[in-house]
């Protein structure tokens, strides 16, 4: 028994980096790369509003580390990562990014979290011909503003939220009117809130008659609430993040208003059923990680969060493992020297395989880079029930 899941697990290891086999080419693979390791950067909110949900990201690149460690690295040579704090600040990681850039000469950057980064972040990176890779940020438009430098491991959520919504209005055939409430400060849950939520629900025959907008960091929504209950929708459209979300539908739900829900990604996080409990029965939301996908690597990668965290993973931490081994075939593939003297040519092949890559295999399913530097991943709807997501087909 013990000989089994020792030779399971090194079958698990030795697929790390072999992940992407159906991925892009190999653009002069280098036996021997210079150098002691492969240095990248890493900018993540460790402090500010957006530690908590960083929290996950970091228990997600260190199991990537690990992995990639324990099958003997890229050529032999560990990959390191020089991580900053953006301290949920748009102009820290700009900072972060510069520093990285020109004085830590880095060959990419993985990051930044927000939109709200990446939409400040993107241009720097773009001017100064590196790669930047977000595995969180999920506003439309961000990327493909910003080519052909700048990615994003993640479905965008006018392409995620499509079908949540045909979902729900199967589920309650009668709603013909809602109300939207959205943080007006979240890049991602503004856009939600403004744009995709209003034209998806419209073309459906939806007519919004209230809206309410709240910030990052609110914590009082009686005002909000009080207002979309008098406008008496059929349903409910809340656009914020995590803690928000828990906020304004407990208050909901205090105040009487049973009307079903319906969320955007960015409420999309692994402890949401949990903490928001039997109030959030029957709300309807969208992900691209399931956890009871039965890839042996995703339910390894799912064991080792609970056994570290104590809670499941959320799919953004999932997508963020993907990244790390995305990129790290990248560096075993393109062709990479890791010369200092090559740093530009280095960071361009970089570039060139991301650009090319299709049909990598990771945690969230298959996933394809497209041609505005946005991620096609496997996409899923689920119903919070008691505490838990349920997997709607």
């Amino acid at each position: 028994m013990k000989n089994h899941a020792l030779a399971s697990l090194c079958c698990l290891l030795a697929g790390i980096l072999l992940l992407g086999s159906a991925g892009a080419k190999s653009q002069g693979a280098v036996a021997k790369p210079a150098g002691d390791a492969f240095t990248l950067g890493w900018i993540s909110p460790i402090t500010g509003f957006g530690a908590e949900f960083a929290k996950a990201n970091e228990y997600a690149l260190q199991f990537a580390l690990d992995d990639l460690t324990a099958a003997g690295g890229i050529h032999g040579l560990p990959l390191r990562f020089i991580r900053y704090d953006s301290a949920s600040k748009p102009e820290e990681a700009i900072r972060a990014a510069n520093r990285l850039i020109t004085q830590d000469k880095v060959l990419a950057i993985l990051g930044p979290y927000f939109s709200t980064e990446s939409r400040v972040l993107f241009p720097v990176a773009n001017r100064s011909k590196i790669v930047a890779i977000s595995s969180v940020s999920a506003a439309p438009g961000i990327a493909a503003e910003n080519r052909p430098w700048t990615f994003r491991n993640v479905m965008t959520s006018d392409r995620t939220i499509g079908p949540v919504i045909e979902r729900f209005l199967k589920l309650y055939p009668g709603v013909k009117t809602a109300a939207i409430m959205y943080d007006n400060k979240a890049i991602i849950a503004k856009s939600e809130g403004t744009q995709v939520f209003p034209s998806l629900l419209e073309a459906r025959g939806v007519t919004i008659i209230a809206t309410t907008t709240h910030g990052t960091g609110d914590i009082d929504f009686a005002g909000q609430v009080t207002k979309v209950k008098a406008a008496n929708p059929d349903a409910l459209v809340v656009n914020a993040m995590q803690n928000e979300t828990v906020h304004i539908i407990r208050e909901l739900r205090r105040q009487g208003v049973t009307q079903p829900i319906v969320m955007g990604i960015s409420a999309s996080t692994g402890m949401l059923p949990q903490r928001v409990g039997a109030a959030g029965n029957g709300a309807v939301l969208p992900s691209y990680f399931w956890l009871e996908n039965p890839d042996p690597r995703a339910q390894r990668f799912i064991q080792r969060f609970r056994d570290a965290t104590t809670s499941d993973p959320p799919h953004y931490s999932a997508s963020h493992y993907d990244t790390v081994l995305m990129l790290a075939q990248a560096l075993r593939d393109s062709g990479v020297t890791n010369r200092p003297e090559d740093l530009e040519q280095d960071r361009e092949r970089l570039m060139r395989y991301l650009t090319n890559l299709k049909g990598f295999q990771g945690i969230t399913g298959v996933t394809d880079i497209r041609a505005d530097g946005d991620a096609d991943k496997e996409r899923y709807v689920f119903m919070i029930k008691d505490g838990a997501y349920v997997r709607l087909p």
